[in-house]
């Protein structure tokens, strides 16, 4: 069926293991809770002084005919990104 993924890097000072596992990290928590309602999954990886890497994987939906659907957040055509149109791959598995 395959999945979306969703990759998201910066060239900071990388989060720490502690900063991922805290409960005070509602942004975390808040990310990780809508991947798991389509099913998904975030992983959060971090690089002393290298950087942050976000990455989202969501199950693709298939409606009753097997098509694809996929519906975006109402707003989501208002957020566009400073650093240029974001990267979606598709996976299979």
């Amino acid at each position: 069926m395959g999945e979306f993924v969703l990759e998201v890097q910066d060239n900071g000072r990388g989060i720490s293991e502690k900063e991922i596992q805290d409960a005070k990290s509602i942004g975390w928590l808040g990310m990780s809770e809508r991947a798991a309602l389509l099913g998904g999954e975030v992983q959060f990886y971090g690089q002393p002084g290298k950087g942050t890497t976000v990455n989202v994987r969501i199950p693709r939906p298939r409606t009753n005919s097997g098509r694809e659907t996929l519906n975006f957040h109402e707003n989501s055509s208002h957020r566009r990104s400073r650093l240029g149109p974001a990267r979606l791959e598709t996976h299979s598995r």
